[in-house]
């Protein structure tokens, strides 16, 4: 009896690891944070900014709830259009502040959205803003050059570099201007999220 009880250990030790090894259990990810979807499920509000002060800019910013090809799985979508003359820039974000504090993304790892444009070349920049007013962006085209159908960005954190305090952000932007973005464009984005 005892000799059976021997053998009996290691071979459940053997189906022990060689399960661990053969089928490993998955990491608990936590559940990205959503920070806008237009559906009226997510906190935050959203602004519009134009320049230089003093210039009326030609753009519009509306909720899209026509035109299936514009809508991420039969929901709204941002519509942002742009018609902008030298020198004069556009933008839009999402306040992440709880009064004067800022909003704290340490742990998370991407800045997530989706974006179509009516034309699919267009350009933008993402930007981060933290409480201090330090700002840090990047060129859409570095991560995603045709836009022509529904894309998923997926931005790393750690490419807006260790200047900005992720810790304390104020906003996240989307910024539209000549050089950039050419004279007019127009797209249209969706849910906007934090991700681990």
């Amino acid at each position: 009896m005892r000799k059976l009880f021997i053998f009996k250990v290691p071979a459940i030790l053997f189906c022990l690891c060689f399960s661990v090894l053969v089928f490993p259990v998955e990491d608990n990810k936590l559940a990205p944070i959503p920070i806008i979807d237009f559906d009226g499920t997510t906190p935050y509000d959203d602004f519009v900014y134009s320049g230089p002060d003093g210039v009326r800019v030609d753009y519009e910013v509306i909720l899209n709830v026509k035109g299936l090809r514009y809508i991420k799985q039969e929901k709204t979508s941002r519509k942002l259009r742009w018609c902008l003359k030298f020198g004069e820039y556009f933008g839009w974000g999402v306040d992440l502040r709880d009064g004067n504090v800022g909003f704290d993304t340490r742990g998370a790892k991407y800045l997530t959205f989706w974006v179509i444009g009516q034309k699919g070349d267009e350009r933008f920049q993402i930007k981060m803003k933290d409480i201090t007013g330090t700002e840090r962006s990047l060129k859409s085209n570095f991560y995603r050059k045709d836009l022509k159908e529904w894309v998923f960005f997926k931005i790393p954190l750690k490419d807006f570099g260790s200047t900005i305090d992720l810790s304390r952000l104020e906003n996240v932007n989307l910024g539209f201007n000549n050089r950039i973005s050419g004279r007019s464009g127009c797209i249209y984005i969706d849910d906007f999220k934090f991700e681990f």
